[in-house]
């Protein structure tokens, strides 16, 4: 099963570097990750399994974003069996896309985890996150869709309101649960709040059926990036060492790629200490 990946993103050159280093730690192979800035900040550029396209025309809408990339890899000729969503802000260990991809192997229209770890502080939650939520229905950044029932949708749904994610999930129902498929039922999903530096799009949405809350967000950081270096972040660092560092999770040999060896697969991206942020893109311009 081919899957690719959509990431939109707008004016966060160092969060996406990240986004690309968690993708590149994926242990599921047979998959794409097309990028589109829309702020025109990023030189076009490829590495051997991501893309990032750019262009100063912003779209209208995120829904409008996600379609101009499936329109753009049909225009193409490129296939596809599923696309997931790969949010530029958030995180992803290493078998979020391998049981996305078993959840949607015997025909399921979507797939997506029925909870996540997530940076919101539950009450009396004790010790530092991220902490395990109840994600039924919620967490667009987590699903993936089969190419048959995109097809039938016509792609994302076409609204600026600011549901659009809820009314997208509920439109790819049913939705077989990947924790099912993920070792030990852990998500693979791992959804970031108020720890990035940068403004979060739902800190915008004043309610759901809000529309301007996509045209508010203004970027603090639009310096020209001609290189983009996929390294991931202290933050994201810390959270692979949390889960990973669990002995059930390191004994498994992670099912449709035996020899995969985390360590060396995360050897070239985990380089990039607190005091070395700079580094993870090299901005140049005004």
């Amino acid at each position: 099963m081919r899957i690719l990946c959509l990431c939109p993103t707008y004016g966060r050159p160092r969060l996406l570097a990240n986004a690309i280093a968690c993708f590149e730690a994926q242990d599921y192979q047979d998959a794409q990750l097309l990028v589109l800035d829309d702020l025109g900040q990023i030189e076009p550029q490829r590495g051997e399994r991501w893309e990032v396209l750019s262009t100063p025309n912003r779209y209208p809408s995120l829904p409008a974003k996600y379609n101009a990339m499936l329109e753009c890899w049909a225009r193409r000729g490129e296939g596809y069996d599923a696309v997931a969503v790969w949010d530029d802000d958030d995180i992803y260990l290493p078998w979020h896309l391998s049981a996305s991809a078993a959840a949607l192997s015997d025909g399921a229209p979507s797939a997506k985890p029925s909870a996540v770890w997530s940076g919101y502080r539950p009450p009396g939650a004790q010790g530092e996150g991220p902490w395990r939520e109840h994600a039924t229905g919620r967490f667009h950044g987590s699903l993936a869709i089969s190419r048959a029932r995109l097809e039938s949708l016509g792609g994302w749904i076409k609204t600026k309101r600011a549901d659009f994610d809820q009314q997208q999930i509920a439109a790819c129902l049913p939705a077989v649960d990947t924790l099912k498929h993920s070792p030990h039922e852990l998500p693979g999903y791992v959804f970031r709040w108020g720890s990035t530096g940068t403004p979060h799009c739902q800190g915008l949405m004043s309610s759901p059926d809000n529309e301007d809350w996509y045209e508010r967000y203004q970027p603090a950081d639009r310096r020209r990036v001609n290189v983009l270096r996929q390294a991931m972040d202290p933050e994201t660092q810390s959270i692979y060492s949390k889960i990973l560092d669990r002995q059930e999770v390191n004994s498994l040999s992670r099912q449709g790629s035996p020899q995969f060896s985390l360590a060396s697969k995360l050897s070239g991206i985990w380089k990039v200490g607190p005091s070395e942020q700079d580094n993870v893109a090299r901005c140049e311009g005004p």
